[in-house]
């Protein structure tokens, strides 16, 4: 076994290299899945390291590497929602930033009080 970093390492504008940021995507809908995955994916910035549909898979899996993003929808399939979900994610995770979506514009207020 070789002792090769594989850690994706980007250029910023200024030719500089970096770390590319680590991502989970917790989605449900697998079209969704596949569009977020798809975007970032096109920016060698970021770097999807677990995709989970359920809040509950995302918690189980134990962590390979300190996620730098987790994209959140909080309409998931299953008894814990995404909303319910982020303070138990951002615990494993402390310095991870999360980017929740949804259709319910309503969660927005709550959303900004947990400080996630």
């Amino acid at each position: 076994m070789s002792n090769v970093d594989t850690t994706p390492v980007v250029m910023d504008g200024a030719g500089s290299t970096g770390t590319a940021k680590i991502l989970i995507v917790i989605e449900d809908d697998p079209d969704v899945r596949f569009l977020i995955e798809a975007i970032f994916a096109m920016d060698p910035r970021f770097s999807v390291s677990h995709v989970a549909e359920s809040a509950e898979e995302a918690l189980e899996t134990p962590p390979t590497s300190e996620p730098g993003i987790i994209v959140l929808d909080h309409g998931l399939a299953g008894p814990l929602p995404g909303l319910a979900a982020a303070p138990m994610l951002k615990e494993r995770a402390p310095n991870a930033k999360i980017i929740m979506f949804t259709a319910h514009a309503a969660l927005q207020a709550r959303a900004i009080s947990l400080s996630i």
